[in-house]
C-alpha cells in the first residue's frame, strides 16, 4: 500500500513524493527485487479526504494473509495539544488538525489485520512520533502494536523534519530505500532483511549529514526478510566434467522447418493460464506508464486514473473506461493536448494486447478516437505480415481452453461455428495479438503444421 500526498492547497508542494510512489511501485515489482504482482501493489496518490487515504489500508489490511507493507510520503502534522503524528491530506492546513488524518487511525486499521508480518514506513516529517517515546501520550498504543512481525520505520526523529532536497527526483529517505532495491548491497546474502537494509540507510543518510531514520521492532522482527540482494553473487561452482549431451534428434526436428513425421513431445512450457496472467500483468505495466508518460510529455497528472488502475488493475480499468457512455476527463485532457496516443484507448488498439478484448471492446476503442480525430498508425510491415505460427503442440485438453465455449466443449475453436469436425489437438498458435492457445480439426492442423494458417478465419470469440 503506497500512500503519498504531492499537492496540497495550503502547504508547500513536494513533486518528488509522486515519482517516489511510481519508483517503489516499479522496483517492488521486478522480479529481481520482491516480484510483487501489480495487482497487489496499491498506490493512493494525493488523498482528498480521511476516507480516500483509510477505505484502501482498510481493504488491504483484511486482505493481507502474509505481509502487509504500508508507506506513507508527505507532510507530517504534530498535534500540539496531545503530540500525535498526522498524515497530511491535499486539503489539510497546519492550523485545522481535523484536516489531516491521525497516524493512529493507521495504526489501528493495521492492528485488525490478520496479516503474519505488518511494516509500516513513514517518509515525513515528525515520523519518528509513530515509533512512541517515554515521554509521549501515544507510548502505550504503540507498545500494543509492536507485537512479533511488526517493524515501523521512520524517516526521521520524533521533532525532526524530513528531506526533500530540490532537484532530486526523489526524498532523500526513500532515495536510499530505492538504491538498496535497485543495485543491492555488496558482500551480503541473497536476501536483505529489514535490520539490514535499516542500518545501511542509517549510515548513508549520517555520512550525507541528512536526518536519521529511526526504527521500532519487537523481538525478531527486524529479521523478516523484505527483498531479494540484486548485487549477490553465488559463489562460482566447477565446471562440468563431462560436456553437455548432444542435442537429440527431436531436438534438431523443433528447430528445423520441416514436418516431423512423429507429434513431438511436449516438454516443460508455460501453462495456458500463465501465459494470460503474464499478458495481463504486461498490460498493467503499460497503463501505468500511460500515466508516466502523460505527466513527462504532455504535462498531464492522471492522479485519478492512477488510483483506478492501482484499484482495479489494468484491465479491469480499461473495460471500464471503454463501457463507458462518455470520454472521461482524462482522454478530453489529452484530447486537449494533442496526445491521444497517450489514451487507454490507444494502448487497448495494440497488437500485443488483442487477445485481452472482445471485438467489440477494440471497434469501440477504435470508434472513440476516430470521433477525436485520432487514427492509430498502422502496424509496421513486419508485424502487419506476421503469419500465425505454431508454437506447442498436444494432445487435446479441455484444461487448456477455459472461458472458450467451444474449445470447453471439444469443439474447434480455429474455424469457429462453421465447423463440426473433431478436435484431435490443442495447439499455441503466436501472431501479432500474442499467443493463444486452439481447440483444432485435423484440417486446421494439417494447415497449421504446413504454415498455412491463413486458408481459414480464427473466430476469437470463440477460444
Amino acid at each position: 500500500m503506497l500512500i503519498g500526498t504531492a499537492r496540497y492547497d495550503s502547504l508547500p508542494a513536494l513533486a518528488s513524493v509522486e515519482d517516489n510512489l511510481l519508483s517503489l511501485a516499479e522496483v517492488l515489482t521486478a522480479s529481481e527485487v520482491w516480484g510483487l504482482p501489480g495487482e497487489h501493489v496499491a498506490i493512493v496518490p494525493d488523498p482528498v479526504t480521511s476516507a480516500d487515504m483509510l477505505d484502501p489500508v482498510v481493504r488491504a489490511a483484511d486482505e493481507a494473509t502474509d505481509t502487509l507493507v504500508l508507506y506513507y510520503a508527505g507532510h507530517g502534522l504534530i498535534d500540539h495539544v496531545r503530540g500525535d503524528l498526522h498524515l497530511a491530506l491535499m486539503g489539510s492546513d497546519s492550523q485545522r488538525m481535523y484536516t489531516a488524518v491521525p497516524y493512529g487511525h493507521i495504526r489501528d486499521a493495521l492492528l485488525g489485520s490478520r496479516a503474519a508480518r505488518r511494516i509500516v514506513i513513514l517518509d515525513c516529517c515528525y515520523s519518528g512520533r509513530a515509533l512512541g517515546t517515554m515521554a509521549d501520550p501515544i507510548t502505550a498504543a504503540v507498545d500494543e502494536a509492536s507485537t512479533e512481525g511488526t517493524y515501523v520505520l521512520a524517516a526521521t526523529a520524533e521533532n525532526q523534519k524530513a528531506l526533500a532536497p530540490a532537484g532530486e527526483p526523489h526524498t532523500a529517505f526513500t532515495a536510499e530505500l530505492l538504491r538498496i532495491c535497485q543495485d543491492g548491497l555488496d558482500g551480503r546474502g541473497p536476501l536483505l532483511d529489514l535490520d539490514t537494509i535499516y542500518n545501511h540507510v542509517r549510515a548513508v543518510m549520517r555520512g550525507k549529514g541528512r536526518p536519521l531514520p529511526q526504527k521500532r521492532d519487537r523481538n525478531t522482527a527486524g529479521q523478516l526478510t523484505l527483498i531479494r540482494n540484486r548485487a549477490y553473487q553465488p559463489l562460482s561452482r566447477p565446471a562440468p566434467s563431462q560436456p553437455p549431451p548432444p542435442a537429440t534428434s527431436a531436438q534438431h526436428r523443433a528447430g528445423s522447418s520441416s514436418l516431423p513425421s512423429v507429434r513431438p513431445k511436449a516438454g516443460p512450457s508455460v501453462s495456458p493460464a500463465a501465459n494470460a496472467v503474464a499478458l495481463e500483468r504486461e498490460f498493467h505495466v503499460a497503463m501505468v506508464d500511460l500515466y508516466k508518460r502523460a505527466k513527462k510529455e504532455a504535462g498531464y497528472s492522471a492522479t485519478y486514473f492512477l488510483k483506478m488502475v492501482s484499484e482495479r488493475g489494468g484491465l479491469a480499468s480499461a473495460r471500464q473506461l471503454l463501457s463507458a457512455t462518455s470520454v472521461s476527463d482524462g482522454f478530453t485532457a489529452l484530447w486537449e493536448r494533442n496526445r491521444l496516443d497517450l489514451s487507454v484507448e490507444a494502448v487497448v488498439l495494440h497488437s500485443r494486447f488483442a487477445s485481452l478484448f472482445t471485438d467489440d471492446e477494440r471497434e469501440q476503442a477504435r470508434l472513440r478516437l476516430k470521433e477525436y480525430g485520432y487514427v492509430p498508425p498502422d502496424p509496421p510491415a513486419s508485424e502487419a505480415a506476421m503469419k500465425s505460427q505454431m508454437v506447442q503442440e498436444r494432445d487435446f485438453d479441455a484444461s487448456h481452453h477455459r472461458g472458450g465455449s467451444r474449445a470447453g466443449q471439444a469443439k474447434c475453436s480455429w474455424h469457429g461455428k462453421t465447423c463440426d469436425e473433431d478436435v484431435v489437438a490443442s495447439v499455441l498458435v503466436r501472431d501479432q495479438g500474442g499467443e493463444v492457445w486452439h481447440a483444432v480439426c485435423q484440417r486446421a492442423l494439417d494447415a497449421l503444421r504446413a504454415g498455412r494458417p491463413g486458408e481459414a478465419t480464427v473466430q476469437p470469440d470463440e477460444l
